[in-house]
């Protein structure tokens, strides 16, 4: 940006971008699903841009996209994804294994 200041969504977009061109790795199981679409809502990218095997961190997310993502799975499949899990296991086939 002209002001120099960091573009997030440019930022997430581009990744985004990337990660379509890639292949895919669509959801196997109903969790896997479940969280990429709560993912697509916290980053704010179409749920086809999310590869289950794709860091949330790659993707756009950062600490405070990662807090509102461990509120939201507690609010809408009432468990908990503790933070530091978010952290060490980035990937949507990483963390529906914890569901």
């Amino acid at each position: 940006m002209a002001n120099g200041k960091l573009d997030r969504r440019t930022l997430a977009a581009k990744a985004a971008e990337q990660a379509s061109a890639r292949s895919e790795e669509a959801p196997r199981t109903a969790e896997e699903a479940t969280l990429r679409r709560l993912w697509s809502e916290v980053l704010g990218l179409p749920e086809e841009a999310i590869s289950v095997s794709r860091s949330f961190f790659h993707l756009g997310g950062h600490s405070l996209t990662a807090t509102r993502l461990a509120a939201l799975v507690r609010k809408t499949l009432e468990v908990e994804l503790p933070l530091p899990e978010i952290f060490a296991r980035p990937t949507v086939a990483e963390q529906a294994a914890l569901l």
